[in-house]
């Protein structure tokens, strides 16, 4: 046979190696989409664990802010109630207005403590719910973390101005007391 016979055939060989060649190509193209949609799919996973994993946290972090502003309310407390005596106005409008104060920063401070509690432990409640509601309760938690780590601050506050209060007047009652002895 010469060339010109076999060039048919070559061209069909080589057509069925070119068709191979595409179904090849074919298959890995499938399978390159399939790896590219899985890895994207276990990114979104991954950062939905993340961002599951940052609301317990924050809510935990707001808990103990909580406890913080109790134990910083009751020394305030404690502290403006010893001022108020000293100062003879316990029981007065301004020591009543003061323990409303701390009262209602109880208050808030149990009501966000509940609302914390709900993710504190994990936000498995959330596993299942669409990501704006998951965004949605991360910020909400950080917001809350802010607003009782303000109050908190104020507090703590007051209360290291209250007790420069009650440390002045014990100043001057020494003071006045030495200076009658003289």
């Amino acid at each position: 046979m010469d060339l010109k016979e076999w060039q048919p055939i070559l061209a069909t060989v080589a057509a069925a190696f070119s068709a191979a060649a595409a179904v090849f190509s074919a298959i890995a193209a499938t399978r390159s989409a399939n790896t590219a949609r899985e890895t994207r799919k276990a990114a979104i996973e991954a950062s939905r664990r993340a961002t599951l994993l940052e609301i317990a946290s924050v809510a935990s972090s707001v808990v103990l802010e909580t406890s913080k502003v109790e134990a910083v309310a009751n020394s305030y407390e404690r502290a403006y109630g010893h001022a108020a005596t000293h100062a003879g106005a316990f029981g007065g409008s301004q020591h009543q207005n003061e323990r409303v104060y701390v009262q209602s920063c109880r208050d808030e401070a149990i009501a966000a403590r509940k609302k914390a509690e709900l993710f504190s432990n994990g936000a498995t409640t959330l596993l299942h719910a669409p990501s704006d509601d998951v965004d949605r309760v991360l910020l909400q938690q950080r917001a809350l973390f802010k607003t009782i780590e303000a109050m908190r601050i104020a507090l703590d506050e007051k209360l290291k101005n209250t007790r420069l209060d009650i440390q002045g007047h014990l100043n001057r009652q020494v003071a006045s007391f030495a200076g009658a002895r003289q």
